[in-house]
C-alpha cells in the first residue's frame, strides 16, 4: 500500500528576501545599456549619386492582368518622381 502525504507549502515574501534578485536584475539591465553605448555604431551607408535609385521586384503567382497593372504602377511613381 502506498501512503500519500499531503502538506500545504506556504511561501512568505519580504523585501530581505526580494532585494537581492532585483538589485540582480538592475545591475545586469544597467550593464546591458553601458555595453550597448560603448559599442560603435554604424553610419548609414551614404547614396553614390543624386539621382533616384531603382530597385527590382519580382512578383510570382500573379496572373497576366495583374502583373500589367503593378508594372505600371511602378513605372508612372518612378516617373513621377523623377520629375
Amino acid at each position: 500500500m502506498v501512503k500519500i502525504w499531503s502538506r500545504e507549502i506556504t511561501v512568505q515574501f519580504n523585501l530581505k528576501k526580494l532585494f537581492i534578485p532585483v538589485l540582480v536584475v538592475l545591475v545586469l539591465v544597467v550593464a546591458i545599456v553601458v555595453l550597448w553605448q560603448l559599442l560603435p555604431k554604424k553610419g548609414a551607408v551614404p547614396i553614390p549619386s543624386d539621382r533616384p535609385l531603382l530597385a527590382v521586384m519580382y512578383f510570382k503567382n500573379n496572373s497576366e492582368f495583374t502583373l500589367k497593372k503593378q508594372k505600371d504602377i511602378i513605372l508612372n511613381n518612378i516617373v513621377i518622381k523623377m520629375r
